[in-house]
């Protein structure tokens, strides 16, 4: 394969990985005037085409939560806010975002108790200037009224700044946007090597491919590149099977997000889709298979909370690979071991949410430009938080 070089000098930025956060940054690229290229191998698994698309500014956990942590996750959501206005300039269409709240459901005693925490916690987050907007107790008839599939003895906690995406819808229009400003797309296997004057080259099927910068944005594939860069940090997959239902009721898309205490969620998108999941597979490496264990556990789970869901439809089982770093952090920044660098992985379970923001964070590194954040504390040359191994933990995506 000849890889595509119209401009016979190379590119300004090279992104490899089309997820969420590689067509981000080379929309942010491209928009500034970069000559950018997307190279991609096209594996099936990828984390934002499975996702299942909830943008919320907090986790159901105190754990591994810090102001700097907090500020980044607010200042994601406040992206997200920006992104219809940034897609409508380029010409490009709806990108499935829809500010729609979030009911946190307790189901037992326990529950119950983190539920008055996660209110508390709340509170303070709300004093230190986090734009949670109304946040509500909400008891089980008011509940059923949003979702009549629940059942009639819960309790919830209603936080109403919380969104939900369609991930695939997202990706395609940042993509898009990106093709606007002249980015080009291009298929293909690609592999990086460090060269002696900390410089790095990359191939394409094995083609060398010139640029000023590579942005690796590869997510649970980003390990092989990791090593040969020398980064203390690593990032492996965890498998998430996710299953789409169809139901009678109609306006499912206004519905808020549903989250529980013990990792399990219910969105509702247009034309009566429910999304419902996850698992959590950190042993099932890259194994892109619908498994029926996967299955049985993600319908138990959703129908021991919402038993009306039980005559919904399967539409489909999506299978994706959360990109998940050893310390829980995403990984931003340069790498010491080279000067032409730039990562932007190991984003986990905030991928939908985050993404958008640190790719526009990694087009900015790449080309010198200040950058939206500081991103600082997700530098690949930390070194791991060892005491907090789970990283900050998020509603399960």
């Amino acid at each position: 394969m000849t890889v595509p070089d119209p401009h016979g000098t190379g590119y300004d930025v090279v992104v490899v990985g089309r997820g969420i956060v590689g067509v981000s940054a080379a929309h942010r690229a491209a928009a500034a005037g970069a000559r950018v290229a997307v190279f991609d191998s096209g594996v099936p698994g990828q984390a934002t085409a499975a996702g299942a698309g909830i943008v919320s500014p907090v986790g159901l956990s105190a754990e591994g939560t810090s102001e700097t942590w907090t500020s980044l996750v607010g200042s994601a959501i406040a992206h997200y806010h920006h992104l219809p206005e940034i897609l409508s300039e380029a010409g490009v269409g709806d990108a499935g975002f829809a500010q729609v709240g979030e009911l946190v459901l307790a189901a037992t005693e326990a529950d119950l108790r983190a539920l008055d925490a996660l209110a508390a916690r709340l509170e303070v987050l709300s004093g230190n200037g986090i734009a949670l907007g109304r946040v509500e107790r909400v008891e089980s008839h008011d509940l059923t009224r949003s979702w009549p599939e629940l059942r009639t003895d819960l309790t919830g906690l209603f936080i109403e700044n919380v969104a939900r995406v369609d991930g695939r819808l997202t990706c395609s229009a940042l993509a898009d946007a990106a093709r606007l400003h002249g980015a080009e797309f291009v298929d293909g296997h690609v592999s990086l090597r460090v060269r002696p004057e900390r410089r790095s080259t990359i191939l394409v099927n094995g083609s060398p491919v010139r640029t000023g910068t590579v942005v690796v944005a590869t997510g649970a594939w980003a390990q092989p590149m990791l090593r040969e860069l020398g980064v203390p940090l690593e990032v492996r997959p965890m498998r998430g099977q996710i299953v789409h239902l169809h139901v009678a009721s109609p306006r499912t898309e206004h519905r808020p997000v549903v989250n529980t205490f013990e990792g399990h969620y219910f969105l509702g998108f247009p034309n009566r889709r429910v999304v419902t999941g996850a698992t959590h597979e950190p042993e099932a490496g890259f194994n892109h298979a619908v498994t029926a264990e996967g299955l049985l556990s993600v319908l138990v789970r959703a129908l021991r909370i919402a038993p009306g869901l039980g005559s919904g439809t399967v539409m489909e089982t999506r299978v994706g690979f959360r990109p998940l770093s050893s310390d829980g952090y995403p990984i931003v920044g340069r790498p010491a071991a080279v000067d032409d660098v730039v990562l932007a992985t190991g984003l986990g379970a905030w991928g939908l949410t985050l993404g958008p923001l640190l790719g526009e964070v990694a087009a900015e590194l790449a080309l010198g430009l200040s950058t939206s954040i500081d991103a600082g504390f997700l530098g690949p040359e930390r070194r791991p938080i060892d005491s907090r191994p789970a990283g900050p933990r998020a509603p399960s995506r």
